[in-house]
């Protein structure tokens, strides 16, 4: 469980105003990434 690149993730989540969620249960690693559209405003 190295994790390249997760932080390359992280940073686009946040520059979306987002966020990634990060499990390990066991052997099961999974990602879920939370992406909103930034207003034009």
């Amino acid at each position: 469980m190295h994790g390249i690149g997760l932080a390359n993730v992280r940073r686009e989540a946040e520059k979306y105003i987002g966020e990634l969620e990060l499990k390990a249960v066991q052997q099961v690693f999974s990602a879920a990434v939370l992406l909103q559209e930034r207003s034009k405003l």
